[in-house]
């Protein structure tokens, strides 16, 4: 492992504790931590469910196989299952909120505890018709120190494209209108970029006054 490796895996590492910190204690001091940043889970799935309908007109979600990364403790895994996809994998590196999601949500899936920047290291190639996440790589982009953001992104994205199927739809719920790089860099440029901002009285961000979240629909260019 030579010392930028040593970087990452320091940063990665110091990056689950804070966030098992955060879920244990709680961020506001007082052992309550929220469940959901950006917007509510409910109008994230609606606006995916809509997206999914749109793009892969006539796909069964019971069929699906659907991967939520960086689930946390929110409710967006419950909502889609509510909304009858099938099989469900949720991650996070944090294995404080993977375990309290065990307890009270064995039904909506599997949980797992990982890091979004190895997902080849977890799943096989191909696995994945839906990609679900609301802050992860928002996460990755102000979490860890400057110089390594790009590259923990790139991992990131290229990992999603390699564990998700030729016609998948990856749906990325952030408050940024845009992703640095993203129409610049290979792991950018493999996805076609749709983005959907939607109104402030549906996906008001969550404890801010800004007025709207957007929604990234990506879906893979044809090789």
């Amino acid at each position: 492992m030579n010392e930028e490796e040593m970087k990452e895996q320091a940063a990665l590492k110091n990056l689950a504790n804070y966030w098992d910190g955060q879920f244990a204690m709680g961020s506001d001091g007082n052992g309550v931590v929220p469940d959901d940043w950006i917007a509510p889970p409910q109008v994230v799935c609606d606006r995916i469910v809509a997206a999914v309908k749109r793009l892969r007109e006539g796909k069964q979600f019971s069929d699906m196989s659907v991967l939520v990364v960086g689930c946390g403790t929110s409710g967006l895994s419950e909502a889609l299952h509510q909304k009858g996809f099938g099989s469900i994998t949720s991650i996070d590196i944090s294995s404080v909120a993977i375990e309290e999601m065990r307890l009270k949500a064995a039904h909506v899936g599997e949980w797992v505890v990982g890091d979004c920047t190895k997902l080849p290291t977890l799943f096989e190639p191909q696995t994945f018709d839906l990609c679900v996440e609301k802050g992860t790589a928002d996460s990755l982009l102000f979490r860890i120190p400057k110089a390594l953001r790009f590259a923990a992104i790139e991992k990131y994205f290229n990992g999603v494209f390699r564990i998700t199927k030729q016609d998948c739809v990856f749906c990325i719920a952030s408050p940024r209108r845009k992703f640095p790089l993203s129409r610049k860099s290979d792991w950018g440029t493999a996805w076609s970029w749709e983005k959907s901002s939607v109104a402030s009285s549906d996906m008001k961000i969550v404890g801010e006054k800004r007025d709207t979240a957007y929604l990234h629909v990506l879906t893979k260019n044809q090789p």
